[in-house]
């Protein structure tokens, strides 16, 4: 799936998904369709352990 199929998916323009790849946030509601495309809920999304934080030592 290229950028144009993605951000249609998505329901943003392809901008948006080169900003999502270089590093720049994205919106909730595009985080949920993300979601609903890959099949996770937001919870599963979010208790990934990319967003776990370090505890302090």
């Amino acid at each position: 799936m290229d950028q144009t199929q993605f951000s249609y998916e998505l329901g943003v323009d392809s901008q948006a998904v080169s900003r999502y790849e270089t590093g720049g946030g994205a919106s909730m509601y595009v985080v949920r369709n993300y979601c609903i495309h890959i099949g996770i809920s937001l919870k599963e999304f979010f208790d990934s352990p990319l967003f776990k934080l370090d505890k302090p030592k």
